[in-house]
């Protein structure tokens, strides 16, 4: 005998079922659509009229006083918005891991801080590198040489092995650190540390709190009159290009970024911002 109520209820099932998978594909379209609305290309900036930048919060780079903003990446990307007619909107971060967040969630539409262009990882399947801005390397931040510091002064990157080089979770100095293991054929712990950012690290060695952390040359001249009792001389990389990046969606923004870049390099204003900030010029 056919059970007329079990089908009714097999039925109402199936009904049930397929209304979820339904939802939940619509959900997983509307998901995909706002994400993609969330990064914004050239044109949607352009009609907005503001470029929305992260970048992070140090001498160098981009640092707010009494006289106003300064910085080579943020005079940099400050020339561009202007060249544009764009109004420049900036938030600041101590942490790449930070950065890169806001410009994966389309928070930002440009990291205009220094990432070395020999940086690959899994952030290369979203984000993309511009063309180079600057040329830079990485160095050591240690203590000055003191004989009562227990703390091992190193004259060489040979000296690093099995010490602890500590650096902002998510820097871009992490494959340079990591190949330098394969260079010197030994082990250097990396020390990743969340929400700190270079200006940071570089006051916890300066007090005894770490031992060992990294920056670039240029950063590391910026920082040299504060920092009298640290030692920046140990060079960990040969000069390298630097660039900034954007999300991978946003083809039209890098487009323009690396028309006007290769454009402004070649101008006296670009080679001022370099002496100004103790970059290379290269002729």
């Amino acid at each position: 005998m056919i059970d007329i109520e079990k089908i009714r209820k097999h039925k109402k099932a199936i009904k049930i079922a397929l209304l979820c998978a339904v939802v939940l594909a619509f959900a997983g379209v509307f998901l995909f659509v706002q994400r993609i609305a969330l990064n914004r290309d050239y044109a949607r900036i352009q009609r907005a009229g503001t470029l929305k930048v992260t970048c992070e919060y140090a001498d160098g780079v981009f640092f707010s006083g009494e006289n106003g903003e300064s910085g080579f990446h943020y005079e940099l990307i400050k020339a561009f918005a202007e060249s544009h007619d764009l109004t420049l909107s900036i938030n600041a971060s101590s942490s790449y891991e930070q950065m890169y967040k806001q410009l994966k969630e389309g928070a930002c539409d440009l990291i205009a801080s220094p990432i070395p262009m020999v940086e690959t990882s899994e952030k290369d399947s979203i984000f993309v590198l511009t063309n180079p801005v600057c040329i830079n390397s990485i160095v050591l931040v240690q203590r000055a040489f003191n004989p009562d510091d227990s703390t091992k002064y190193v004259k060489s990157a040979m000296e690093l092995e099995n010490r602890t080089l500590y650096i902002p979770k998510s820097s871009p100095y992490i494959m340079r650190l990591e190949n330098l293991q394969d260079e010197i054929g030994a082990n250097v712990n990396i020390g990743r540390i969340n929400k700190y950012g270079t200006e940071q690290l570089l006051a916890l060695v300066a007090h005894d709190d770490i031992d060992y952390t990294v920056c670039d040359a240029n950063i590391a001249r910026q920082y040299s009159a504060d920092y009298p009792q640290l030692d920046f001389s140990k060079k960990l990389s040969f000069n390298q290009f630097y660039s900034w990046a954007v999300h991978k969606s946003s083809t039209g923004l890098l487009r323009e970024l690396n028309e006007w870049l290769d454009k402004y390099k070649k101008t006296d204003e670009y080679r001022e911002l370099l002496k100004k900030y103790g970059f290379t010029v290269v002729e």
